[in-house]
C-alpha cells in the first residue's frame, strides 16, 4: 500500500504541501497530489490520490473509509463521500517519513459521470487513535476538474 516516497512516480500537475510543527515528535509535511489537474469523460475513467509524508512524523489514517471525494456545488464543498473501506487490525495504520500512499483509484462511475469541479480529502490524524485529527488545509488535495 505504501512506497519509499523517492520511487513516487506520477504526472504531478496538482499538489497541495503543508507543514505543521508537532511539538518533539518531529514535523507534519504530507502533500496531497491527483494523477492529474483535469480529467475528460471521454478519454478517462478514474482519479488516483496520493497522500506523501515528506515529515519527519507518522500519520495515522483510519483502519475505515481514510479518503473521500467532494464536488463544489452551490459555492460551498459537498459532504465527503468514500468510494471504499479498508478493514484489518488495529484503529488505524501509519504512513511513515519518506512514504507515499497511492489509494484506490476513484471510477467516475461514482459520481454518476457528472462534470464538475472536484477534491479528495483524506482522514488523517497525529495520533494512532485519531483524536488529533490534521487541519483540512493538510488533506485536500487541490481542485480537478472532470469535463465531458
Amino acid at each position: 500500500m505504501t512506497t519509499k516516497a523517492g520511487r513516487f512516480v506520477a504526472a504531478s500537475l496538482a499538489i497541495a504541501a503543508c507543514t505543521a510543527p508537532t511539538g518533539s515528535t518531529g514535523t507534519i509535511e504530507l502533500t496531497v497530489v491527483t494523477d492529474r489537474a483535469t480529467y475528460s469523460l471521454a478519454t478517462d475513467s478514474a482519479a488516483e490520490p496520493f497522500l506523501i509524508n515528506s515529515g519527519s512524523a507518522p500519520v495515522y489514517l483510519p483502519m475505515n473509509e481514510y479518503v473521500a471525494v467532494q464536488r463544489f456545488e452551490a459555492g460551498a464543498w459537498s459532504e465527503p463521500r468514500p468510494w471504499f473501506t479498508v478493514d484489518g487490525i488495529g484503529i488505524s495504520f501509519p504512513l511513515e517519513p519518506g512514504d507515499t500512499l497511492r489509494s484506490l483509484s476513484m471510477d467516475f462511475r461514482y459520481v454518476d459521470r457528472t462534470p464538475g469541479v472536484y477534491r479528495f480529502i483524506f482522514e488523517i490524524a497525529k495520533d494512532p487513535k485519531g483524536r488529533e485529527i490534521l487541519s483540512e488545509a493538510q488533506r485536500i488535495s487541490p481542485p480537478f476538474e472532470l469535463t465531458q
